[in-house]
């Protein structure tokens, strides 16, 4: 193989399915793609603990009218969770 995508949403479970993926990948030699499919943006300020390095945003500092902010977070979130894996080439990819 020489990618293994690995999909992962705004749940705490994430972590342990990214940790796999990516340790699954090391073991094959083959390149790391983080996926998110951009959900409905309520989705986003769960109140779950801190996992992946990402603690959520701040509901104040965003505007939920505005589809680009959101798409910020999401963007953030991916970028944080690639950041968790201690890897620089890991990709990310965001659908939605």
């Amino acid at each position: 193989m020489k990618r293994i995508l690995i999909a992962i949403d705004y749940h705490p479970v994430s972590e342990k399915v990214a940790e796999a993926g990516y340790k699954l990948a090391r073991q094959l030699d083959a390149k790391v793609c983080l996926l998110h499919v951009m959900a409905n943006i309520s989705y986003y300020g769960i109140d779950y603990p801190t996992f992946m390095g990402y603690s959520g945003y701040d509901e104040m500092a965003v505007n939920m009218d505005i589809a680009q902010e959101m798409r910020g977070v999401v963007e953030d979130f991916l970028e944080t969770a690639a950041k968790h894996l201690e890897d620089k080439n890991v990709e990310t990819h965001l659908f939605g």
